[in-house]
């Protein structure tokens, strides 16, 4: 039996389980939207509760926090061009600044040669994305500011499923996986979260892991706000935010209007 080119689990046919189809969809479509006039409003909505996929993972934080830093720099502080001097400050070693600026490259978030570092096309679309509000403290400030990192997060996740050298990033995969199995498990305007899409997204997290996210999900992190679900009740089940829901319900009528065949590539 063929194995899916992403979980590797067992396919009757084709090169993705169901699931992970849709999510390479998603991170696919969410890219394109920007390259093409920008996110629509439920897409901007959404991708704030995904701005902190990359928070406290030993292995793939750090690509975030290089991708952030620089997109920050160009974003909040004009540069044109940063000489590469800069980001030894984030106290990489000289292995790890080449390999994750050949990720982030990959990730069209920035250029590079010897001496200096470009931003990317990603970049430069974020850009659009953080001039919103006439106060830091607006509503539309903050949420645009979330927009920008979600969007970088999606960048990074794309990249890194691309790029089998760094490893798949599974606190990033699970999420999107639960948003993926959602979509197929649910129907239009659900607000549960369907067991099977739990089963399915969680199975890649150890059980420490999925301890960790559930509590991050609920709010329970620094910031205190929970990340894509609006409650859980006493007898376990959880309930997704309506901005949520919108972008699934919304996400799932894209994939319906494309043809599978025409969206298969190789990775």
């Amino acid at each position: 039996m063929p194995k899916c080119q992403l979980c590797n689990g067992t396919i009757s046919n084709g090169k993705y389980h169901d699931i992970c189809d849709l999510t390479i969809f998603q991170l696919d479509e969410i890219k394109s939207l920007y390259r093409n006039g920008g996110a629509p409003d439920w897409l901007s909505e959404a991708l704030g509760e995904l701005s902190w996929i990359y928070e406290n993972n030993t292995r793939t934080s750090p690509y975030f926090n290089v991708a952030s830093e620089i997109a920050e720099m160009f974003i909040i502080g004009g540069y044109d061009k940063l000489n590469r001097v800069e980001i030894k400050e984030l106290d990489l070693t000289v292995s790890a600044e080449r390999e994750i600026l050949e990720l982030l490259k990959k990730g069209e978030i920035l250029d590079y040669d010897d001496v200096n570092i470009y931003s990317g096309e990603m970049i430069n679309k974020s850009k659009n994305i953080v001039n919103k509000g006439e106060k830091l403290s607006d509503q539309d400030s903050e949420v645009s500011r979330k927009e920008m990192y979600g969007f970088l997060a999606v960048c990074l996740t794309s990249s890194l499923i691309e790029s089998s050298t760094y490893g798949l990033p599974k606190k990033a995969l699970a999420i999107f996986y639960l948003l993926s199995g959602q979509m197929i498990y649910s129907n239009q305007g659900d607000l549960k979260v369907s067991n099977e899409a739990f089963k399915y997204a969680f199975k890649v997290l150890t059980p420490t892991q999925r301890n960790r996210i559930t509590r991050i999900l609920a709010g329970f992190h620094p910031s205190g706000s929970s990340r894509i679900i609006d409650n859980i009740d006493i007898n376990g089940n959880v309930y997704l935010k309506p901005k949520m829901i919108n972008y699934i319900d919304r996400m799932r009528e894209l994939y319906r209007s494309r043809s599978r065949d025409s969206r298969d590539r190789e990775y």
